[in-house]
């Protein structure tokens, strides 16, 4: 067996009393858990040689979330090329995303999210990025830093600036924006180098 799909897990969780014993779920490659209940997963999970998991429509979206202990297994990190972690409810990412080295596909759309961590820029492989129906103000400057990133859906977000085709603004533009929006009075002692 290398393909998993469970739905509708109610109170009964089959996932959380059998990873004691991993032995028998080691062959998986593919697991689609979408449109469970599903808040947390054992940290065995990041052992397995999973390539597509599917996490979409569950309640993921903790608000005591901080990291996701599956991701910083070795295994995971190294095999999984999809990912989607749509309709969450996901206010923020764990930090510890941005080790998952070989992921291709990040699928996100769906949650309630307004910034990327850092650790995305760590993401060299990532070939596709949804962040469509989202909180974003603004259009993550990160994405600069995904040099293999040739799709990336950023539709139905409440952008408070015009989007420019194709175009991410600059770190001066992001931050005369910030500053407007914000009505930071101007100083003297503020100085902003700029040069073409």
């Amino acid at each position: 067996m290398n393909r998993l799909f469970i739905r509708n897990l109610n109170t009964h969780n089959p996932l959380s009393e059998n990873f004691n014993n991993i032995t028998p779920w080691l062959n998986l490659t593919y697991v689609n858990l979408s449109d469970n209940k599903i808040n947390i997963l054992p940290s065995a999970f990041g052992k397995l040689r999973l390539k597509h998991l599917n996490l979409s429509q569950n309640r993921l979206g903790s608000p005591n979330l901080i990291k996701w202990p599956w991701m910083e297994q070795c295994i995971i990190r190294n095999t999984l090329i999809s990912l989607n972690l749509s309709n969450n409810f996901l206010t923020r990412l764990p930090l510890n995303i941005g080790r998952l080295n070989n992921l291709l596909i990040l699928l996100i759309f769906g949650n309630l999210l307004k910034r990327l961590p850092q650790s995305i820029a760590n993401m060299h492989a990532l070939k596709a990025l949804n962040l469509s129906r989202n909180k974003f103000l603004y259009v993550p400057g990160i994405i600069i830093f995904l040099p293999e990133l040739r799709i990336l859906d950023i539709t139905m977000n409440p952008f408070q600036t015009p989007i420019r085709k194709y175009k991410v603004p600059s770190l001066v533009e992001s931050s005369a924006n910030v500053i407007l929006q914000q009505r930071f009075v101007a100083s003297s002692q503020l100085v902003i180098l700029y040069s073409n």
